[in-house]
């Protein structure tokens, strides 16, 4: 199933901007083989890790995109915002999951998407180490290492889902209750906290995925991998949350997206 919606975008520009958002993933990989294991991690204000890789592979593409696209925006985790309210905006979380890249494990990637009205048109996940992309351009479905994929759907016994872990569920209050109500229905779960399970959601290794209070650049590739995989995505954000600059989100295989949403109280 391709996305619904419409975007006024031509098809030549279409294809012309996804090749430069790819084209910004292969620098992101030459820029992390390069950087290699010579990591100097330290901590932000928010406790997250930042390291070099971060920051160059941000800039670098800030520098194309401002370069090439010079009225577009930016959205980026390392350096903020630029032009905002522009009617294109990328949005760039360099490396996802520091933690386990500063630890070696292969399960980070870099997210980066085009959106446009605040709609996603083009987006990826590369997981640079596992030699993983999995890419997407609004109504062309989902292609992983540039070749285009079937979607397929598992059947497990019980839904297998993954989410947030708990202390996402305490950043806008105290939802742990929540937390815990989705481990007891979902027994066959697993936490994550890289893009790691949203690329596993996506080929069906997982039937949904529960994102709490997380940053827009989390997410701003799943929602168009997931639709273009035959997925469905609902964003479940509180307005509290959105005034703190969270994102919720559920999204996987429609059937149990739409349990997991009735379980939350999300019409």
């Amino acid at each position: 199933m391709k996305s619904e919606a419409r975007l006024d975008v031509g098809s030549a520009e279409k294809r012309g901007l996804s090749d430069f958002l790819v084209s910004m993933a292969d620098d992101a990989r030459l820029i992390l083989r390069d950087i290699g294991k010579d990591i100097d991690a330290s901590a932000k204000t928010d406790r997250s890790l930042v390291t070099a890789a971060d920051k160059e592979i941000e800039k670098r593409c800030r520098e194309r995109i401002e370069q090439v696209y010079p009225n577009h925006g930016i959205i980026g985790e390392e350096f903020g915002v630029s032009n905002a309210g522009a009617s294109f905006c990328w949005i760039l979380d360099p490396v996802d999951g520091t933690e386990e890249f500063v630890a070696g494990t292969p399960l980070f990637g870099s997210i980066m998407a085009l959106h446009v009205e605040g709609r996603p048109l083009a987006a990826l996940i590369d997981h640079s180490l596992l030699d993983l992309r999995l890419s997407a351009c609004f109504g062309e479905g989902v292609r992983i290492n540039n070749k285009s994929y079937e979607p397929q759907r598992r059947t497990y016994p019980t839904a297998r889902i993954a989410l947030s872990n708990r202390a996402n569920f305490m950043r806008v209050g105290d939802e742990s209750a929540l937390h815990n109500t989705l481990l007891t229905e979902f027994s066959n779960s697993r936490i994550y906290s890289s893009c790691y399970a949203h690329s596993c959601t996506v080929t069906g290794g997982f039937d949904a995925l529960v994102e709490w209070n997380v940053s827009l650049w989390d997410v701003a590739a799943s929602e168009l991998l997931i639709v273009e995989s035959g997925g469905k995505y609902v964003d479940v954000t509180s307005s509290q949350a959105a005034e703190q600059g969270r994102v919720s989100a559920v999204f996987g295989a429609p059937q149990t997206v739409d349990q997991i949403c009735s379980l939350i109280g999300v019409s």
